[in-house]
């Protein structure tokens, strides 16, 4: 897992001038079941009913997902959370987490909600600027290679000033490291929603990694 950078003193001291100005701020089977009934409930030759001695019936109705994986299946997936550069300022870096197989947009993004950064890797100086119950309103889709994402209102709610920057820069640079997923657009419970740029500037079309210069991890 690489949670951290090396950053030398003169790359150090390039990022703070580079974001003088910006203040820093600190989330069985039940066919085998069904089999096993048919037989138990049979009638005799005499059209009499017969006890069920073994087993229960369960009215309840199941389905299969094949897409579902076995228990214990997991990969690693990329998400980004803010770094502490020296005494200054912040960028974006990455780290891993688990996710079940297989990954989805939204499985990504519930990861980069829900597991916030080890208190190892707070030691290093990683944080999020995502806020701690964060949700999503509806499973993000795809359009092309535009990834939109749905938030609801309450998420939104603690999204103000360059925390705000900050927690999209996120939210872009998570989705963005998706195979074919380019730029991200935003809603507010599935109505578009014009997120904030790394300038503050707020944005009706989708925003890309490029939309936060200023942020950008060092090794970019």
């Amino acid at each position: 897992m690489r949670t951290s950078r090396a950053v030398g003193v003169g790359r150090v001291a390039r990022a703070v001038r580079r974001r003088a100005g910006r203040r820093r701020v600190v989330a069985a089977a039940a066919g085998i079941v069904a089999a096993g009934l048919v037989a138990a409930c049979g009638l005799s030759t005499d059209d009499e009913p017969q006890a069920i001695t073994n087993g229960t019936i369960d009215n309840s109705t199941s389905t299969t997902d094949t897409t579902e994986p076995p228990p214990g299946e997991a990969d690693n997936v990329t998400v980004f959370f803010l770094q502490t550069v020296g005494d200054a300022d912040e960028v974006l870096a990455e780290a891993q987490r688990r996710v079940p197989l297989p990954a989805t947009p939204a499985t990504r993004l519930d990861a980069l909600f829900t597991q916030p950064p080890t208190p190892v890797e707070r030691d290093e100086g990683l944080w999020s600027a995502i806020p701690a119950d964060a949700t999503l309103a509806d499973r993000p889709r795809r359009e092309g290679h535009v990834l939109v994402v749905d938030l609801p209102e309450g998420v939104y709610d603690q999204l103000h000033g360059i925390i705000a920057q900050d927690a999209f820069a996120q939210i872009v640079y998570t989705a963005t490291a998706i195979p074919g997923v380019e730029s991200v657009t935003f809603q507010r419970d599935g109505t578009p929603f014009e997120a904030v740029d790394g300038a503050g500037q707020a944005q009706s079309e989708p925003l890309s990694r490029d939309d936060f210069p200023e942020l950008a991890p060092i090794d970019d």
